[in-house]
């Protein structure tokens, strides 16, 4: 396709009715190509699509079978694989993802749970220090 006589020319595009729908195209289509890279004392590793969509299939199948399909998830930590994979498996059907900054303090955390009545809190070690002042006084906190 060329657009406007520029000589520039494009792909041709998809559309996808829904972030699962583009996540399984890609791991169908690309399934060896890198979907994101990993850290690791300072190494980067790349991580395929059909490793990315098993790992989303599996925490999200998860998360159906205990019964927590539809429920409000806050997911709080910094830009890693594992915050991707929550996002994902919470995003293509288990629930509602609510994504926090990890520099949220106690008092906000607390909040925004009661606020949009999140169920599960997913949280990186680096964020577990917020977390574990937020619900320090609260009783049934899961770990």
């Amino acid at each position: 396709m060329n657009i406007l006589g520029s000589g520039i020319r494009y792909r041709k595009t998809v559309s996808y009715a829904t972030i699962r729908d583009a996540l399984a195209a890609s791991a169908a289509l690309y399934p060896d190509n890198v979907a994101v890279h990993q850290k690791t004392d300072g190494v980067f590793t790349g991580i395929s699509y059909s490793k990315l969509y098993s790992d989303v299939n599996a925490l999200g199948t998860y998360l159906c079978s205990k019964g927590l399909k539809g429920r409000h998830f806050m997911l709080i930590g910094e830009n890693c694989y594992e915050w991707c994979v929550s996002y994902f498996a919470v995003a293509c059907g288990a629930g509602t993802v609510i994504p926090v900054d990890c520099e949220t303090k106690a008092k906000e955390i607390l909040s925004y749970v009661e606020m949009r009545d999140s169920t599960v809190v997913f949280y990186s070690e680096k964020c577990g220090k917020y977390i574990r002042e937020a619900f320090e006084d609260r009783e049934n906190v899961p770990t």
